[in-house]
């Protein structure tokens, strides 16, 4: 565990909460969550995007989505 004293230095200088273990984010981000939401904001818009592209991707045949459901199809 971080002493809060030692949290808030790391705040306030950007190169070392970057260069800050994950668990010591943890610590950081308990209280505040803004700092978490910039950490995962940018890796959920990622992986969106990427599902989308593999959902909607008309060139990919393996896409199962749109294919009806296995119970329709033994019909």
């Amino acid at each position: 565990h971080i002493d809060d004293k030692y949290l808030k230095i790391l705040v306030r200088d950007r190169e070392l909460y970057a260069d800050t273990d994950t668990e010591v984010k943890r610590q950081i981000w308990r209280d505040n969550q803004s700092l978490f939401g910039d950490e995962v904001s940018p890796l959920l818009s990622q992986y969106i995007r990427e599902k989308e592209h593999i959902l909607f991707d008309h060139t990919n045949l393996n896409n199962l989505f749109f294919q009806p459901t296995p119970k329709v199809r033994r019909q």
